[in-house]
């Protein structure tokens, strides 16, 4: 599971390249809470990550 949780982490990073150096840090700090937030709760109700949707609109 946690593989999956990186893949995402890093296509939505990778859609954060053309942002100035600023905002990429913010948005990736708040990125790496909400995504250790989901990981811990998905791990613990044993849900899958499938089913999750996370999106960052700019």
């Amino acid at each position: 599971m946690k593989n999956i949780v990186h893949k995402l982490q890093n296509d939505m990073y990778n859609k954060l390249s053309s942002h100035s150096k600023l905002v990429r840090g913010a948005v990736r700090g708040c990125l790496d809470a909400l995504f250790l937030l989901n990981e811990r709760t998905l791990c613990h109700q044993g849900n899958n990550l499938k089913d999750a949707k996370i999106s960052v609109d700019f």
